[in-house]
């Protein structure tokens, strides 16, 4: 097991068991008292996935002390991969606890809350109006989309994000990020959300995404990570 691709035999430890959770998901429905059928809603609301590990200690007291409280301080806020496992999981601990203690040993409960993604994906779209990506997992995933213009640009249509989006004043040679991570529009590192039109973040659906640029003079690199349910 790693955490932050550090291994985990770096704190003297070894992983003893690991419980991977679906992601928690939210369907909203109703069924009225005269109605035959009930009312579902189709827009399902996905969060974390928990995941459960053991891991145990060996070294003396104190070495188990300071490897523990090391592993602990590092899983905290953290992306830990599993080495039997290609997907790597991003989050952050909830809880954790001791589970066995005897001489020269330790076993610890980590429950954390997490996001199952792949390694990043980067697509280079450039100078084109057409693109299609097959995006893998199963989930929705956002993406992080850097346009660059090799001239000035007063407005430019793009469409195949989720939502249709209108960015305005582009300048050439200067990069404008869509950030859809961190829900942030951005232009050589300050705020361009005033010149973005558009009603949400970029964002890819699991399967065919087809792309729309209508200027063919941008240089568009598109990142995202495959999210699994």
């Amino acid at each position: 097991m790693y955490i932050n691709n550090k291994d985990i035999t770096e704190y003297n430890a070894k992983l003893l068991n690991r419980i991977i959770y679906p992601s928690e998901t939210t369907i909203n429905n109703e069924w009225n008292d005269n109605s035959l059928e009930p009312i579902i809603d189709e827009k399902v609301k996905r969060k974390y996935k928990r995941v459960l590990i053991e891991i145990e200690f060996q070294g003396t007291p104190e070495e188990i002390e300071m490897n523990k409280s090391n592993l602990l301080k590092d899983i905290s806020i953290a992306t830990i991969k599993f080495k039997s496992l290609l997907n790597f999981y991003r989050g952050s601990m909830v809880n954790n606890d001791i589970k066995n203690k005897v001489n020269g040993f330790e076993v610890i409960s980590i429950e954390m809350k997490v996001i199952e993604e792949e390694q990043e994906k980067t697509i280079n779209f450039n100078k084109s109006n057409d693109l299609t990506i097959f995006v893998g997992g199963n989930d929705t995933t956002p993406a992080i989309v850097e346009i660059t213009p090799s001239i000035d640009v007063a407005s430019v249509n793009i469409t195949g994000f989720g939502e249709d989006i209108t960015l305005n004043n582009l300048t050439i040679d200067n990069t404008v990020i869509l950030d859809g991570v961190k829900g942030l529009i951005t232009e050589n590192g300050e705020n361009k959300f005033l010149d973005y039109d558009s009603w949400g973040f970029p964002r890819l659906e699991p399967g065919e995404n087809n792309i729309s640029v209508d200027n063919d003079t941008l240089d568009i690199i598109i990142k995202y990570k495959p999210r699994w349910i």
